[in-house]
């Protein structure tokens, strides 16, 4: 409220209490209607407190009543009501519920003040019978606690001023069971409250506790001690303050000891109740084994369905429904794609009762828990799990609104960000803009101060988001997912939050490493890689955290791979080791992807020492990518199987076993050419996925001229060049080549197959094999339709080509292999191919020659043209192009330019 209304409020309440007759008040409330209004009311109410303090009662009185009568339809006439219908029903929810329904637009921060201000006016007035007054308080501050509807922060607010109202008046000294009472109940309303800081929340909710208990002792009042010690350790439970492991042993011994009063036998409901809440701690707990407290949690609420039964106590039932689901889901024993199903089932029972009509709240916590569990979901369709957790979280925003609950808001907005990072519908570069946008968006509300486990897991997730971030320059957002990853460790420290410590510096950690892939040496980011994986392995182990520990020594290896500080050969080692540790828990029953993964990474590992002279390990090698292509089938995983078909082939090829390698790359490439137009995921995947597929046709090439077989090495060349320009003419040139209708059915067909090929590849697709087959056909149309319009076709026939050369035509192809520039020669009636090999140091020259032409084209055009002439007779030596035509009569010759070179003929030299 603004100073200028405080102060007409003040001259119109001065006015007023100078008033000699009613004619006089209603003239001036008349002339001030606009200022008529609660906060009005408020403001007299406070006034007439201040009267009474300093003697002047009959002013105080005056100003009071006039206060109540001030507006028909006021928010102190609707108090007096609330009240009054509290008092004659003695609390009945199903009356007082009703009336409060009603008139939710009153339940505000007005309320809460003119509740304190009329209170103090009338406890004053009648002393006599305060005890009564906020008796009927305290009944009214149960319900509005409880109530379900209207601004839930404000319910809260109104609670706790009815609270504190009644502890004023029944005093430990005067009262001592009602001041308990009232402190157990004020404990329970500071721990829920939205609005006031939440740490400083929770230590007022345990303070009040804990005063409780210095009257409600376990011999006096045992049943009343129970329920302050079940109180007090759900307090503790949600503690920000003090040692977070400490806390929720603090919790568990307050569970604990009110289960010596709180026996099914006796008090089953109680029980039953401090059996979840116990639960919930163990689910969380830090100290001890974690699989055995997840299982201590679930055994404690299945305990307590034997008393929360469906039909007995159907809302509470629910609430146990949900509880377990959430057990289930982070459940390390047992088979994992079962726990998510059983938490699934867990929620969607809870969802039978829990309504968003009738439980708007706890329906919306179990909605944002079932999108979790889809999130996490193994079995069925991925790309429809991932739907239906997104569905989930926007019903749960439907009521977890940013301004009625921002804490609940926060959780939803972070989990539905997530969801968007890892969604395979639409685009995906989209969806990652959008995950950004929503964490960035929960940060706005997400504060340190508010709510600092949420604000570092939010930054956490950011992170996340921002290392596979796919706009943008690549640098520039690991850069900002390492910022976000060090801006959540200032809360989420080793001592406080273990797991997610490690988690963080797990993610940390993989952020350092794609640094140092991406080239940036600065500080070595790899040495820091392997520090924090390392570090995290302090808190992940094998006993706790099985399947993260398995993925932080998969991770560890892989930066071994990549590291230049120390010896080569103990880096190789170390990473060998920390593979094989993982697939001790990464195994081919429970997690046949990661452990196909690492198989992969191991062969790797393997074949690197069989280049520095460890030949023993060929056949280690060899074993460990077949062992991938068992769960890397084409049908299932095509892009992972073509990536470990190269890396095999690249294996016996090194250890000159050509044929093997010949087959082995002939599978990898019928693969790839299957994988045509996978790759939306922006320039640089295309670039890399590109390079990766150049290599592989690069080394077919070299095994064909290792075999002999000089017309597949010229088709493979010509096959590689033609699904490069392909490619290019499809995306920027589709719509310009083809007719209308043809364009717009070779979109559909390269859409559908992208998003196949996507399920497929993430192992995301429900039936994989018919699934592969069914892309096979619509490739084949596809083919069918380009072979139609372009030239160039889809498929390169070296003896179809090489009939249509006319008898004065030489074809001069070039192309680079490992370590070598290699011409192959031939006309129309070759029957023998000539192949030409350069020295390295033309193949170094050329390098030199190609870096100077790019800079000069890019930099200086006019400088590029004049100098054309004398680059390309510069090109001409370094390529001994007068020693590849000697042996030829004047001709036309073509030179093409194959596997490192440009795609397109470099120049042509015509014979006499």
């Amino acid at each position: 409220m603004n100073e200028e209304r405080l102060e007409a409020y003040r001259n119109l309440i001065d006015q007023l209490l100078a008033c000699s007759s009613d004619e006089e008040v209603s003239q001036i409330l008349t002339a001030n209607r606009d200022l008529v209004d609660s906060r009005l009311e408020l403001r007299m109410l406070e006034v007439a407190n201040n009267l009474r303090a300093q003697g002047n009662q009959d002013k105080a009185n005056y100003l009071m009543n006039l206060a109540e009568r001030l507006v028909d339809d006021s928010q102190l006439n609707f108090l007096k009501q609330v009240l009054y219908s509290t008092y004659t029903t003695d609390g009945n929810a199903q009356i007082v519920y009703p009336l409060l329904k009603a008139n939710t637009e009153k339940l505000n921060d007005i309320f809460a003040k003119l509740l304190r201000a009329w209170s103090t006016n009338i406890l004053a007035e009648l002393p006599e019978q305060a005890p009564s007054i906020v008796a009927v308080i305290s009944n009214f501050s149960n319900l509005i606690e409880q109530f379900p509807l209207g601004d839930r922060a404000s319910n809260m607010e109104i609670a706790i001023t009815g609270y504190e109202i009644v502890i004023s008046v029944f005093t430990q000294e005067a009262f001592p069971q009602d001041w308990a009472m009232a402190q157990n109940a004020l404990g329970n309303a500071y721990r829920k409250r939205i609005l006031g800081d939440r740490a400083s929340n929770i230590e007022t909710a345990i303070a009040a506790s804990q005063s409780a208990l210095t009257v409600y002792t376990r011999e006096a009042f045992p049943l009343e001690w129970a329920m302050t010690q079940h109180n007090l350790g759900v307090a503790y439970c949600e503690r920000i303050l003090g040692n977070r492991a400490d806390n929720i042993e603090a919790a568990i011994a307050a569970y604990q000891a009110a289960l010596t009063v709180r026996s099914r036998e006796t008090l089953p409901h109680d029980w039953a109740m401090t059996q979840i809440c116990l639960g919930e701690a163990y689910r969380n707990r830090i100290l001890g084994d974690r699989a055995n407290n997840i299982e201590v949690a679930i055994a404690a609420y299945q305990s307590a369905l034997t008393v929360y039964t469906r039909e007995a106590f159907p809302d509470e039932w629910a609430m146990t429904q949900n509880n377990l689901g959430i057990a289930y889901r982070n459940r390390i024993l047992g088979v994992r794609a079962d726990n998510i199903e059983a938490a699934i089932a867990a929620y969607q029972a809870a969802l039978t009762v829990t309504t968003s009509e009738a439980f708007p709240y706890e329906w919306a916590m179990t909605q944002h828990n079932l999108g979790n569990a889809y999130c996490d979901r193994i079995l069925g369709n991925t790309a429809d799990n991932i739907e239906a957790a997104i569905a989930a979280f926007q019903k749960a925003l439907t009521v977890r609104t940013r301004e009625a609950l921002p804490n609940d808001w926060v959780l939803t907005q972070i989990c539905l960000a997530s969801a968007y990072r890892d969604r395979i519908l639409g685009e995906e570069a989209d969806n990652i803009e959008k995950a950004i946008a929503a964490y960035e968006e929960a940060l706005t509300v997400c504060t340190r101060e508010a709510f600092p486990n949420d604000w570092a897991t939010c930054l956490n997730n950011l992170g996340n988001a921002y290392r596979n971030r796919i706009l943008g320059n690549r640098a520039y957002n690991i850069e900002a997912a390492i910022a976000a990853y060090a801006e959540a460790l200032r809360v989420h420290t080793r001592e406080a939050w273990p797991y997610e410590w490690a988690r963080t510096q797990n993610n940390l950690g993989t952020a350092f490493h794609t640094l140092s892939r991406l080239g940036n040496r600065g500080d070595d980011p790899i040495e820091l890689a392997i520090a924090l994986y390392e570090e995290a392995l302090r808190v992940y182990t094998r006993e706790a955290w099985p399947y993260e520990w398995a993925m932080t020594q998969h991770n560890l290896g892989y930066a071994y791979t990549d590291r230049v500080l120390g010896e080569k050969s103990d880096n190789i080692e170390a990473a060998i080791n920390a593979y094989q540790a993982a697939l001790t828990v990464y195994t081919r029953e429970a997690l046949p992807y990661e452990w196909a993964r690492t198989q992969n990474n191991l062969g790797i590992a393997y074949a690197d020492t069989i280049a520095r002279g460890r030949e023993e390990n060929v056949e280690a090698a060899i074993n460990a990518y077949q062992a991938a292509l068992t769960v890397r089938t084409r049908e299932a995983l095509p892009h992972d199987h073509a990536e470990t078909l190269l890396n095999l082939g690249i294996t016996y090829q090194d250890v000159k076993q050509f044929a093997s390698a010949y087959t082995t790359f002939d599978l990898a490439i019928a693969t790839v050419e299957l994988l045509r137009g996978e790759t939306f995921s922006g320039a640089e995947a295309k670039q890399k996925l590109a390079e990766k597929w150049n290599q592989l046709y690069s080394r077919m090439v070299e095994v064909c001229l290792e075999l002999g077989k000089i017309t597949e090495a010229i088709e493979y060349v010509e096959r590689s060049k033609t699904r490069n320009l392909v490619e290019l003419i499809l995306e920027r040139n589709l719509k310009t080549i083809f007719p209308p209708e043809i364009a717009t059915q070779l979109e559909k067909y390269r859409d559908e197959i992208a998003k196949g090929q996507y399920q497929l590849q993430n192992g995301k697709a429900e039936k994989p094999t018919a699934l592969a087959q069914h892309l096979t056909q619509l490739q084949q149309r596809c083919n069918e339709l380009e072979n139609r319009y372009l030239p160039l076709g889809c498929g390169y026939k070296f003896e179809q080509f090489q009939k249509n050369l006319d008898d004065r035509t030489v074809i001069a192809e070039f192309f680079i292999t490992g370590i070598k520039l290699v011409c192959l020669l031939f006309t129309r009636q070759t029957q023998q191919h000539i192949v030409w090999q350069s020295e390295l140091n033309n193949l170094k020259k050329l390098e030199k020659w190609l870096k100077g032409y790019l800079r000069a084209y890019s930099t200086k055009k006019s400088h590029w043209q004049r100098r054309l002439t004398t680059r390309l007779h510069l090109l001409a030596q370094i390529l001994q192009i007068d020693e590849i035509i000697t042996p030829f009569p004047p001709e036309d010759f073509v030179f093409g330019g194959g596997q490192g070179m440009r795609s397109h003929t470099l120049s042509a030299h015509q014979g006499d």
